[in-house]
């Protein structure tokens, strides 16, 4: 097995439940977000090697099966969020921005963990990253994402 085929087999379930799960787009985001933070928890190995570029530069058959694993899960949320936008759940806006800004910010968080030598609890902070993501694209109850989380603690902050 390659790594990409691990990334892609561990990914099936969850991309499985946020396309037919009956829950608000927002919620289904949520899912595989939440999902993604647990997967990279788990294995910070595997998780090092998924983050190292470097390692699938040399490798043109691995680059091109990441990149569509990685389109996969782009054109899935894309849809999510753009059925989403079309009910009312999600604001309105470019679905592929939307889609870069919440997983991009993840990125970021998954890079800044693996640089601080995992440090901080990433399912934590991915939650709270996610409470703000969701508040932020949600168009409706956006307080109420906001609410559920605590308020914001600098010396609770990894970065």
């Amino acid at each position: 097995r390659t790594i990409a085929g691990l990334f892609e087999e561990k990914s099936r379930a969850t991309l499985e439940a946020i396309t037919g799960a009956p829950i608000p787009a927002v919620e289904r985001i949520g899912m595989f977000f939440r999902d993604r933070c647990r997967l990279f928890a788990a294995d910070r190995t595997w998780t090092a090697v998924m983050f190292s570029e470097e390692v699938f530069k040399t490798d043109p058959g691995m680059s091109a099966k990441t990149d569509a694993i990685i389109r996969t899960h782009q054109r899935l949320l894309v849809d999510v969020i753009r059925k989403g936008q079309a009910r009312g759940d999600v604001k309105p806006g470019n679905p592929g921005h939307v889609f870069l800004v919440v997983m991009g910010s993840l990125r970021l968080l998954v890079t800044q963990w693996l640089a601080q030598e995992c440090r901080f609890a990433l399912v934590r902070e991915g939650e709270r990253l996610w409470r703000t993501s969701a508040a932020l694209i949600s168009a409706k109850n956006s307080d109420s994402h906001a609410r559920k989380g605590k308020t914001y603690e600098k010396k609770n902050h990894p970065h």
